[in-house]
C-alpha cells in the first residue's frame, strides 16, 4: 500500500522516508492491528475510521515549512517554529475527513484528539476544548497559524493534499473542499466533551492509542505480525499429562482435585466464552494448583481464538516464579516472539518527549516489539496493565490495541492497592465492551472487586472443586493458625502491646532446632533487616551463626557460568559457602529475603532454600537449623516450604498467602502458622502492620474477621476456617466499610469525565517515599555486563535494548528517603558498584542495595 498515493513520494515524512511510505506503513500497520469487524460506541467501523487516521495525520507534513526542517534539522528555517508543526493541522483535517463520511459526532471528535496528540499524550478532554475551540486570544493564534499552513499547502502541495484527502475519504472530500481561508470554521466539528456520554474517553483512547502504535511501530520499521505466535500449547498439555499421579494416597487425592479443578477451569472457560461470557473467577487454595490451571485454561482459549493471553500480577519480584513455570512447562523463550515478559524497569529508558504540541521527527527508536505486547503470551504487573487502561503516557499506549480479543488472567487481584479497586473495575468493563477482551480473576482469597461494580455482569466461577479442595483441609490438616497473645489482647483492645524484634529473635531462635526450619515474615524491609541482624545476635556461641548469603558476592567472583540451571548454580554455591565457613550441626544458618535484594540474588538464595529443605536432597546443611525471614515477596507465586512460619499482623488475604510457604506438601504433622504483632524497629515508631496496613484501613475489617473466629475456635484456628468464613468476613466487613458501591469513586470519575491529566498522574505504586531503580555490581562479570550497555546505549539503541534485558537481573528499586518503606518505581538508573565498596550491597541482612555512593549512568 506504501505506494498508493505516488503524489507523498516528494515529501519526506522523517530523514529518509518519504510520506508516500510512512503513511502507507502506517496504514498497513492499522489493518493489522484493528479488527476488520469492529464498531466503535457509537456505531462507526473502526477500520474506516483508523484508515481515515492514518493517511491524514501527517497530512501537516506538506507544508514547505516542514519540509525545511526535515532538511535543516532545525525549526529555525520558519519565521515561527509553530509554523514547523503538524498535529493541530493534521487533526482539523482528520475531523473533516471523518465528518464527509458521515462518521458520528463523538468519533469525529475522537479521532481530532487521536491526531492531535498523536506524538503527546491524551489531556483533560475538557479543559483542553478551550485550547482548540475556546475564545481566548491564544486560540486564535493557533488558527492564524494553521492558515499559514494551509495556505502554503495550498500554493506548494495542493495537488498532493488533494490525493491524500480523496484516498483517506474514499472521494468524499477532496481539497478543494478545504477552508483554506477561514480555518476558524473547523471549532462547528469540536463540541464540547461534557456533551459525550461515559464511554467517549475510552473511545478517544482506542483511537489516539491505535495511531501511535501504527505510527510508532512503521518509525522503527517493525512490522506486526499479521498472525499471533504463542507457546507451544502440545508441549505444555503433554507436560502436564506427565505430571506423577502422586506416591502416597494423600498425595493422590490432592493430585486428582488439582485434575478436577484443572479440567473444570479450561472447559467451563471455552464453554461459557462460546456462550458470550467475559469475566471469571478462578478460587482455589493456595498449593492446588492454580497458576498451571489458569495458564492452561487461558491458553487453550488463545488456541481456539486466536488471540493472546495477558497474564498480569501485582509485582514484579512474583514474575520470575511465573516465568519459571512458563520455561518449564511450555518452553518458553522472552526473547522469541511468542513470549514477553514486560515490567516497569523495560520502560527505563524508552520514555518519549511529550510536549503536547513537539513534532519532533521520531527515530523509531522507542518503538519495540515487547512494548506492543504483540506476543502470543506477555507476563507483565498490574501497574503496567491498568495504568495503561487508564491513562497512559504516550509510549504506554501501545499495548492498548493488543488487548482486542485478548485473554487477561488477574493473578492475585487482591494485591491491587484499594484505592483502585473502583477503577479496576471500571477499567475491566471497559475491556470486555470496548475489546472483547476475557477477563479471569485468580486467587486463593478473592476479593468482590467485579460484584461492586455496577453495570459488569456478575463473574462465572471456573471451577466447583473449590468446596471440594477446602473439604480436603479440613480432613488433611496443612497448618492451623495460632493467635500470639500479642494479637488476641489487640483483638480485645486490653492490651496494645506489641512483640520485641529481640523477644521475636529468640522465640524464632528457641523454636528452630537441628533438622528444621522456620520462615518469618515481616512487614518491611528494615523489619526484615533488622530481625535478621538480631537473630545472628541471639544464636548462642555454642550453635553459632551464618548468612546464607554470607559468601555469594566472592562467589560470583570465582564462579562465572551464569548460563547454569538454578539448581547447579545452587549447588555449587553451598559447596563454595560449606568450604568457607565451619559448618555442623549446631551452625545456625539465616537467610534474608526482601525486594532489596538483585533478582538475581533472590532466585539463586531460593533455589539453595530449596535444596537446604528438600529432605530427598543432600546439602551440606541438612542438619542446620535453618531460619528465613522475608517481607511479603515471599507469599506469592514461590513455590517453598517450610516447617513452621511466624507471620507479623497483616490483612487476612496476606495471612492466607503467607501460610501457603508452610508445610506445602501436607509432609508430616500439621504445620503451625503462628501470628503476632511485632514492634517497630525503630523505638517510639508505629508498629509496621499499622504503618503498611493501618493507613490503608485494612486492619480494621481483619479484626472484625478473626474476632468471631478466636471467640468460636480459640487460638488454634484451622487453615479452612480461614480461607473460607474467615475470608468472606473479611471482604464483607472491608466492602461494608468502604461502602463500595455507594461512594463517588474520584477515579472512576475521572475516568467517565475524560480526566485524563489525573489518570495519568495516579498510579497503583504508592508515592509515600521516593524511589531509585539501581543497577548493583558485585563482580567483574557484572561491571562487564553493564559496560557493554553503557556502550551500546551510546552506539545502537537496538544492541542496548537486547543488553538491558539482560541486566534486569542487576537492578532493584531502593528508596532515597529514610523510612520503612515498600517497593517499586524509579525512573532513571543509578549504579550502585559493590566491587569497589562492598558495604554498599548488604545482601546478608536483605537490606539490599545502599545509595550513599551511587552515581547515575550520565556520571559513569
Amino acid at each position: 500500500m506504501t505506494d498508493k498515493i505516488p503524489e507523498l513520494a516528494a515529501y519526506a515524512a522523517r530523514p529518509e522516508q518519504s510520506l508516500a511510505a510512512h503513511a502507507g506503513g502506517v496504514v498497513d500497520n492499522i489493518h493489522t492491528i484493528t479488527p476488520a469487524t469492529g464498531t466503535t460506541a457509537y456505531g462507526d467501523e473502526w477500520e474506516t475510521v483508523m484508515t481515515t487516521l492514518g493517511w491524514v495525520h501527517d497530512a501537516g507534513k506538506l507544508t514547505t515549512f516542514f519540509q525545511k526542517y526535515v532538511q535543516k534539522g532545525t525549526r529555525s528555517v520558519a519565521d515561527r517554529p509553530e509554523y514547523t508543526y503538524h498535529g493541530f493541522l493534521g487533526a482539523l483535517l482528520a475531523a473533516h475527513a471523518l465528518a464527509s463520511q458521515d462518521v458520528s459526532e463523538e468519533m469525529r471528535v475522537a479521532g481530532f484528539y487521536a491526531v492531535a496528540k498523536h506524538h503527546g499524550a491524551i489531556p483533560t478532554l475538557q479543559r483542553a476544548h478551550d485550547d482548540y475551540a475556546g475564545t481566548r486570544n491564544r486560540v486564535d493564534d493557533k488558527y492564524d497559524i494553521v492558515q499559514t499552513q494551509l495556505e502554503d499547502i495550498d500554493t506548494h502541495a495542493s495537488d498532493a493534499a488533494d490525493a491524500l484527502l480523496t484516498t483517506a475519504t474514499d472521494g468524499n472530500l477532496e481539497w478543494a473542499d478545504i477552508p483554506v481561508d477561514s480555518p476558524e470554521l473547523y471549532k462547528k466539528y469540536l463540541p464540547h466533551p461534557s456533551q459525550f456520554d461515559a464511554q467517549f474517553y475510552e473511545t478517544v483512547l482506542r483511537a489516539w492509542s491505535t495511531l501511535v502504535c501504527a505510527d510508532k511501530l512503521d518509525a522503527a520499521t517493525v512490522q506486526p505480525p499479521a498472525d499471533t505466535s504463542r507457546p507451544d500449547i502440545e508441549r505444555f498439555r503433554t507436560n502436564l499429562a506427565e505430571l506423577p499421579e502422586g506416591e502416597s494416597p494423600l498425595e493422590t487425592e490432592l493430585n486428582r482435585l488439582r485434575t478436577a479443578a484443572h479440567e473444570d477451569c479450561y472447559t467451563t472457560l471455552q464453554q461459557a466464552y462460546v456462550a458470550g461470557n467475559r469475566l471469571f473467577t478462578l478460587t482455589l487454595p493456595t498449593g492446588f494448583g492454580k497458576t498451571l490451571t489458569g495458564l492452561r485454561a487461558c491458553l487453550e482459549l488463545a488456541e481456539q481464538e486466536d488471540s493472546r493471553v495477558i497474564y498480569a500480577l501485582p509485582y514484579t519480584s512474583v514474575l520470575d516464579q511465573v516465568d519459571s513455570v512458563c520455561r518449564e512447562f511450555l518452553d518458553a523463550d522472552p526473547l522469541s516472539g511468542a513470549y514477553t515478559i514486560h515490567h516497569h524497569l523495560a520502560d527505563t529508558r524508552t520514555t518519549l518527549n511529550e510536549r503536547a504540541d513537539s513534532d519532533a521527527p521520531n527515530t523509531g527508536a522507542e518503538a519495540l516489539f515487547a512494548e506492543t505486547w504483540q506476543s502470543g503470551l506477555v507476563l507483565t504487573t498490574f501497574t503496567q496493565l491498568f495504568e495503561s487502561a487508564a491513562g497512559p503516557r504516550n509510549t504506554q499506549s501501545m499495548k492498548l490495541p493488543a488487548l482486542q480479543d485478548s485473554i487477561i488472567l488477574l493473578d492475585e487481584p487482591q494485591g491491587l492497592p484499594l484505592d483502585w479497586w473502583n477503577l479496576v473495575g471500571r477499567l475491566v468493563q471497559s475491556l470486555i465492551d470496548e475489546y472483547n477482551a476475557t477477563v479471569i480473576a485468580m486467587t486463593a482469597t478473592q476479593p468482590q472487586i467485579f460484584e461492586q461494580t455496577p453495570d459488569l455482569p456478575s463473574p462465572i466461577s471456573l471451577t466447583d472443586s473449590t468446596e471440594a479442595c477446602r473439604a480436603f483441609l479440613r480432613d488433611h490438616p496443612r497448618v492451623e493458625f495460632v493467635l500470639h497473645d500479642s494479637v488476641t489482647n489487640h483483638l480485645t483492645g486490653e492490651n496494645p502491646e506489641t512483640v520485641s524484634l529481640d523477644a521475636a529473635a529468640l522465640e524464632l531462635v528457641q523454636a528452630t532446632d537441628a533438622h528444621s526450619n522456620t520462615l518469618a515474615v515481616v512487614n518491611t524491609v528494615r523489619s526484615a533487616a533488622t530481625l535478621t541482624e538480631t537473630i545472628a545476635r541471639t544464636v548462642p556461641e555454642s550453635r553459632s551463626a551464618l548468612y546464607l548469603a554470607e559468601g555469594l558476592q566472592q562467589f560470583y567472583q570465582e564462579h562465572s557460568d551464569a548460563q547454569e540451571s538454578d539448581t547447579t548454580r545452587a549447588d555449587a554455591y553451598l559447596d563454595f559457602l560449606a568450604q568457607r565457613a565451619t559448618v555442623n550441626g549446631t551452625t545456625t544458618l539465616i537467610a534474608a529475603l526482601t525486594t532489596r535484594i538483585r533478582p538475581r540474588d533472590r532466585r539463586l538464595l531460593l533455589a539453595a532454600l530449596r535444596r537446604i529443605l528438600d529432605d530427598e536432597i543432600s546439602t551440606p546443611f541438612d542438619s542446620c537449623p535453618t531460619i528465613t525471614v522475608s517481607t511479603q515477596l515471599i507469599e506469592a507465586g514461590v513455590d517453598i516450604s517450610f516447617d513452621r512460619l511466624y507471620r507479623d499482623f497483616a490483612p487476612i488475604p496476606a495471612l492466607v498467602q503467607a501460610a501457603g510457604r508452610c508445610n506445602r506438601a501436607f509432609d508430616g504433622e500439621t504445620g503451625t502458622v503462628t501470628l503476632w504483632r511485632l514492634a517497630s524497629a525503630v523505638e517510639g515508631r508505629a508498629p509496621p502492620s499499622a504503618l503498611i496496613y493501618g493507613q490503608r484501613s485494612l486492619l480494621r475489617p481483619t479484626r472484625e474477621a478473626l474476632r468471631p473466629l478466636w471467640k468460636e475456635h480459640g487460638r488454634r484456628i484451622d487453615e479452612a476456617t480461614l480461607i473460607g468464613p474467615g475470608v468472606d468476613a473479611y471482604y464483607d466487613a472491608l466492602h461494608t466499610q468502604r461502602r463500595t458501591k455507594d461512594r463517588t469513586d474520584s477515579l472512576v470519575a475521572s475516568f467517565n469525565n475524560g480526566d485524563g491529566d489525573t489518570l495519568r498522574k495516579a498510579s497503583l505504586i504508592g508515592d509515600e517515599w521516593e524511589t531509585q531503580d539501581a543497577v548493583v555490581l558485585v563482580s567483574d562479570d557484572d561491571m562487564s555486563q553493564f559496560e557493554r550497555y553503557q556502550r551500546d546505549t551510546e552506539e545502537d539503541i537496538g544492541a542496548a535494548r537486547e543488553q538491558f534485558t539482560e541486566l534486569k537481573p542487576l537492578i532493584v528499586t531502593v528508596p532515597v528517603t529514610d523510612g520503612d518503606e515498600q517497593d517499586e518505581g524509579g525512573d532513571d538508573l543509578a549504579v550502585v558498584d559493590a566491587t569497589r565498596v562492598p558495604t554498599d550491597y548488604d545482601i546478608e541482612t536483605g537490606r539490599g542495595a545502599i545509595l550513599d555512593h551511587a552515581q547515575f549512568m550520565s556520571d559513569w
